[in-house]
């Protein structure tokens, strides 16, 4: 093997011969070029500099900001956009009925209204005060849109009152009126109602606030629904029912065991009733445990 007259130093600085092939390979290799550092400014700057441009960038965008949001109060309000949702066919109020009422609210019509004037807060209670209404919220754009969203109240049940006034009862247990342009096809309450619309939102009458979970009940499923009509509430809060298609009452007692009851008379709809002997009875009771008992006509 030729050797060189090269010699290189290793770490502990001794000279030795390397062979040719290798010191012609090292001599033939090049170093790669250092990259340069990226920066996020095309020029450099002193540290101070760079704090100073940071800190106007900042300034300029709270001034401008600023800026835009005094633009946005002094500019009228260009127009009122409302959005009404409510469960199924639940809207007991329109478009124009709810812009009567806001504007009532609010003293004057909100189109043209400068922006800083309308408070939306104040806007917002005073859409949730409309006794139609559980929740509302009022937001505006930039461009000078105010937008008032609203959602109705969804009845379980109609109260027919000892003064012969007719009420809605929500799942919570908040009382509303009926509403001219819309009746909701839920079930009916008499007997001894001696409830009023003020104070709404709660229920005066002991044996109604107790029956509030079993008209939860009846509400949620779609057959009792249409099988049950009506409810009367006697004096004694005990309850019982009338059905929709023909003349059996439906002796239920007091608002507890609520599902071991449906259960029970569900069955007696599926063994006899469904068999046409809806006619036969005049009464069947679901009042005692495990039991389910007829009166015949």
């Amino acid at each position: 093997m030729a050797l060189t007259r090269t010699y290189r130093k290793s770490s502990k600085r001794i000279r030795r011969n390397i062979p040719l092939e290798e010191y012609e390979a090292q001599k033939g290799r090049k170093r790669s070029p250092k990259r340069p550092s990226i920066s996020p400014f095309p020029f450099r700057f002193p540290k101070i500099k760079r704090v100073a441009l940071f800190m106007g960038i900042g300034v300029s965008t709270l001034l401008l900001l600023g800026l835009a949001n005094g633009y946005q109060h002094q500019i009228p309000c260009r127009g009122v956009e409302f959005h009404l949702h409510g469960q199924g066919e639940n809207l007991f109020l329109n478009e124009d009925d709810l812009r009567m009422l806001v504007e009532l609210e609010f003293g004057r019509e909100l189109e043209g209204a400068k922006l800083d004037e309308i408070v939306l807060s104040d806007l917002e209670k005073g859409v949730e005060g409309i006794p139609f209404v559980q929740k509302a919220e009022v937001y505006k754009t930039l461009t000078g849109v105010l937008h008032i969203e609203t959602w109705f109240r969804s009845p379980v049940a109609r109260m027919v009152t000892d003064r012969g006034n007719h009420i809605y009862l929500d799942e919570t247990g908040n009382k509303f009126p009926v509403s001219l342009r819309e009746s909701a096809n839920v079930l009916l309450i008499r007997g001894n109602i001696e409830e009023r619309l003020v104070p709404a939102d709660t229920l005066q009458q002991e044996g109604l606030a107790e029956a509030l979970p079993l008209l939860n009940f009846i509400h949620k499923h779609d057959f009792w629904n249409a099988q049950l009509s009506e409810m009367i509430l006697d004096e004694q809060g005990s309850i019982s029912f009338t059905t929709l298609f023909g003349d059996t009452r439906i002796e239920f007692g007091e608002p507890e065991r609520i599902e071991e009851k449906f259960k029970n008379l569900r069955l007696f709809y599926d063994q006899v009733l469904s068999k046409g002997a809806w006619k036969t009875y005049k009464e069947i009771s679901v009042k005692y445990k495990g039991q389910v008992k007829t009166v015949l006509k």
